[in-house]
């Protein structure tokens, strides 16, 4: 889970991080599904990638 996290956040390449978030975000929804981790702790995993995607989108 942190290596899957960890690459969206390292990438430097917006169209990367656009590819990785939905599998990154599918696997934190099924692992808070699965009582893996906690919901909230999946939701702000998500919050700070989403951020990270955004942040690198050109303006």
């Amino acid at each position: 889970m942190r290596t899957m996290v960890k690459k969206v956040l390292q990438s430097e390449d917006s169209a990367q991080a656009r590819a990785l978030y939905p599998e990154v975000q599918a696997y934190l929804d099924r692992l808070a599904t699965k009582g893996i981790i906690h919901r909230n702790k999946a939701a702000n995993y998500k919050r700070q990638l989403m951020r990270r995607v955004q942040a690198l989108a050109p303006s």
